[in-house]
């Protein structure tokens, strides 16, 4: 459970029937993996920080077995695009990771991610063009 402030803000079941789930609180972003037993009851595996990344998607490659996460990291001020990629099982160790700062000098987020049938990803979100402009932001990314 993310616990009483927090909430769930995506998830995906992998192929043994898991689910993995971002979870977020006042203070960091996790990545919950949970079952359900044949009563239906909850089991959770495992939780894993996110932390740089505030993450706010997630995809599963099932030929890979890789998990997705974008969202986004301020390594300087200004909140850049994140797209990362890990084992499912071992999410804390990234296997490849991209952060990408908009042209315009603002807040830049990634929302969410699909896999594409080649296995490029697809991640959609917002740049800041101004004081109070957003635009909505579609990338293509090779992992």
């Amino acid at each position: 459970s993310p616990g009483e402030t927090g909430r769930i803000l995506d998830c995906r079941v992998d192929s043994s029937g898991e689910v993995l789930a971002i979870a977020s609180t006042d203070s960091e972003h996790r990545l919950l993996r949970f079952s359900f037993n044949a009563l239906l009851a909850i089991t959770l595996q495992s939780s894993s920080s996110l932390v740089p990344a505030h993450a706010d998607g997630i995809a599963l490659d099932a030929a890979t077995t890789h998990v997705f996460t974008v969202g986004f990291e301020q390594p300087g001020g200004q909140a850049d695009i994140s797209v990362r990629r890990a084992a499912s099982a071992t999410y804390v160790t990234a296997i490849w990771s991209r952060q990408q700062a908009g042209a315009f000098g603002g807040d830049d987020r990634a929302s969410a991610v699909a896999v594409l049938q080649g296995g490029d990803l697809a991640v959609v979100g917002w740049v800041e063009t101004g004081a109070s402009d957003r635009r909505g932001w579609i990338g293509r990314f090779a992992p």
